[in-house]
């Protein structure tokens, strides 16, 4: 199966250099799952903070199907230790784009 993935920040360098902006064609075996997809791209596990697939949060163990559209995230802001599985325990489920706007949210009301 293939799948579209979209990799942010420092880890687009996990992604073929001619693929980096516009995102990697990532051939996988029907089934896998994201911790196959950061195997196939040799990205370390503790290096990903958020795994998106069609605009929702995932869990490592979330099953991949063809077509699918990932997206690969960095530690938005300093300071966090967590661990990848209390980072799925908090997020598995919400959208990206949900994500996105309680961090800008709490960002601005730290800067105000």
């Amino acid at each position: 199966m293939r799948v579209h993935v979209t990799a942010y920040g420092d880890l687009c360098r996990y992604l073929p250099e001619a693929e980096r902006e516009s995102g990697a064609q990532v051939d996988l075996r029907d089934g896998a799952t994201p911790i196959q997809l950061l195997d196939a791209l040799r990205l370390p596990y503790h290096a990903t903070w958020l795994i998106g697939v069609n605009d929702t949060v995932v869990g490592l163990d979330h099953a991949l199907s063809e077509g699918d559209q990932i997206e690969l995230m960095l530690p938005v802001s300093e300071g966090s230790g967590d661990y990848l599985t209390l980072r799925e325990q908090l997020f598995a489920g919400e959208t990206v784009n949900t994500l996105y706007e309680k961090i800008q949210n709490d960002t601005e009301e730290h800067h105000a």
